[in-house]
C-alpha cells in the first residue's frame, strides 16, 4: 500500500470535522486568508478590470465565495491535502486557488452570455450552442501548484523586497509611489526590485 504524505493543513481540517475544532479550522482560514485576498485582487484585475474601488470589492466577494467553496469541500473530504498526479502534499491555500480559477472562469463565461444582445441571440440554434465544458482538476491543480511555489519564492525574500513585489504586481502601484512610501530613491526601489525579481526565478527554477 503506498504511503501517502499529506500537508499538515489536511490535519487541521479533520480536527475540525471529525472533532468539531473551531480553532483548527480558525487557524487554517488566518494562514491562508492574506494571501488568497492578494491573488483575487489581481485576479480580478487581470481578467475583469474594475475601477480600484470596485476591484477592492470584488476582491473581497471573491475571497469569501472560495472559503465557502473550500469549507465545503472540507466537511465532504473534497480536500485530500496531497496530489495524486505530482504525488506530494498540497497545502489548502493551493487547494483554494484551484477554486478560485474555476470561480473566475464561470463568471467570465456567464459574463460574455450576459453580452450576447437579445438580436443575436434570436439568430442562435440550438446546432451552434456548444456543450458546456467544465475544466480539468489536474490541470487547474498543477496551475495552483504552480503559483504556490511562486509565493513560496516570495515569501522566501526579505521583508524589504516583499513589499516591493507586493506593491508592483499586486496594486501595480508605480516605482516612483513605491519610493515615496518606502522613503527610498526609485532607483534604489529599482534595483530591490531587479534583485527580488532575479532571486524569485532563480528559486522557481530550482523547483522546475
Amino acid at each position: 500500500m503506498m504511503n501517502i504524505e499529506r500537508h499538515p493543513d489536511y490535519y487541521l481540517a479533520q480536527r475540525w470535522v471529525k472533532e468539531g475544532d473551531d480553532n483548527a479550522i480558525a487557524e487554517l482560514c488566518e494562514q491562508t486568508y492574506q494571501s488568497i485576498r492578494i491573488i483575487a485582487m489581481a485576479k480580478v484585475k487581470t481578467n475583469f478590470y474594475p475601477g480600484k474601488a470596485a476591484q477592492m470589492d470584488m476582491a473581497e466577494e471573491m475571497t469569501q465565495r472560495v472559503y465557502e467553496i473550500g469549507l465545503k469541500k472540507i466537511r465532504c473530504d473534497g480536500y485530500k491535502g496531497y496530489s495524486q498526479k505530482f504525488g506530494k502534499p498540497v497545502p489548502f491555500k493551493a487547494y483554494l486557488v484551484g477554486i478560485m480559477g474555476m470561480l473566475i472562469k464561470n463568471d467570465l463565461k456567464k459574463r460574455k452570455q450576459q453580452e450576447i444582445s437579445i438580436e443575436d441571440a434570436k439568430e442562435v440554434t440550438y446546432k451552434q450552442i456548444p456543450l458546456p465544458t467544465y475544466p480539468d482538476p489536474l490541470d487547474i491543480m498543477e496551475k495552483a501548484e504552480a503559483i504556490q511555489e511562486a509565493m513560496e519564492a516570495v515569501n522566501s525574500l526579505p521583508q524589504k523586497q516583499q513589499e516591493i513585489i507586493g506593491l508592483r504586481f499586486t496594486l501595480d502601484i508605480p516605482v516612483k509611489e513605491i519610493a515615496r512610501r518606502l522613503e527610498k530613491t526609485a532607483n534604489s526601489v529599482s534595483l530591490l526590485f531587479g534583485r527580488a525579481f532575479k532571486e524569485v526565478r532563480k528559486k522557481l527554477d530550482e523547483v522546475a
